[in-house]
């Protein structure tokens, strides 16, 4: 009997001391049993970056240029206006994201960095103005608007939804402001001006080249003269152009002045007109012939 109780009891710590050394018979007997004092959770959030800005763009805040750009070389400075919401207060909004873009099919896109007003900001709402320069060449018809924004989550909003009008524009400047020739002796033919003329175009639109020739009398004496129709227009160099007619227009075959920029004097929204005496009369004396009694010689563009 003594040897029986000696076994079990050495049986009941062989079982006890390991669990108890690892500090777990607790947990695995609750567990067991359905009376766990303890267990763990994991845990996993996802921050979001917020709400996204919405953008609100002015129709009735940009600038009308349906008469027309100003003539080269000057811009154009089109204002357009938008409002921008967001959620978390206007703080929220990155101002430096803040732009507007115009544009038109065949036209190159002008953008600009807008502007917060920050009298007009508030709340969750700030207001922007945006200057976009245009220029001359821009062409006439239907622009379309484009603003952008984003906040410091880079959450960001467009709105392409409004348009404006650009009319069309009509100018030219012309260089230089009189032609002159080498001395002509009776009789010659095909002498070239010294000059030749640039038309650039300060307008959106093409237009062609016409030219009201008069005749150049003598100085001194008014009865000989160097007729009108003893003269051509050419767009290149030499002679056998369009002859010129006495007080009428005429329009130089070939010659249009091109849109663009014609600040770049590359040929860029440019036409060149080059003179030719075709003939000098022979009976002509020796003075001087010119415009003064008949008037000066009359460059227009048209369409």
């Amino acid at each position: 009997m003594r040897r029986q109780h000696i076994f079990v009891t050495i049986l009941v710590l062989a079982v006890i001391i390991p669990f108890a050394s690892a500090n777990i018979f607790t947990d695995t007997w609750g567990k067991i049993t359905g009376k766990a004092t303890n267990q763990p959770v994991d845990l996993s959030i996802n921050i979001g970056s917020g709400g996204a800005p919405s953008i609100t763009t002015f129709a009735t805040a940009i600038t009308d240029v349906s008469g027309g750009l100003n003539e080269g070389p000057l811009s154009t400075t089109v204002t357009v206006k938008f409002e921008a919401t967001d959620s978390e207060g206007y703080g929220n909004l990155n101002d430096s994201s803040a732009t507007a873009t115009y544009s038109k099919s065949g036209e190159t896109s002008r953008s600009v960095q807008c502007t917060r007003i920050g009298g007009e900001s508030s709340g969750n709402v700030a207001n922007y103005s945006c200057p976009v320069e245009m220029w001359w060449w821009d062409g006439p018809g239907v622009w379309s608007i484009t603003t952008f924004i984003k906040d410091v989550n880079n959450n960001q909003d467009t709105d392409a939804t409004k348009m404006f009008s650009v009319g069309s524009t009509t100018g030219f400047v012309s260089a230089p402001s009189s032609l002159t020739w080498n001395v002509v002796n009776p009789g010659a033919t095909n002498q070239e001006a010294n000059q030749h003329m640039t038309l650039n175009n300060t307008g959106n639109l093409v237009r062609n080249v016409e030219i009201n020739a008069t005749n150049l009398l003598g100085v001194t004496d008014n009865t000989k003269g160097l007729y009108a129709t003893n003269f051509t227009a050419h767009i290149a160099a030499g002679c056998e152009g369009t002859a010129m007619r006495n007080k009428l227009f005429t329009q130089v075959v070939g010659a249009s002045v091109p849109i663009g920029n014609y600040s770049l004097a590359d040929g860029t929204g440019q036409e060149d007109i080059y003179f030719c005496l075709e003939g000098a009369n022979p009976d002509l004396t020796q003075q001087s012939y010119s415009t003064a009694e008949e008037g000066a010689w009359t460059l227009k563009i048209v369409a």
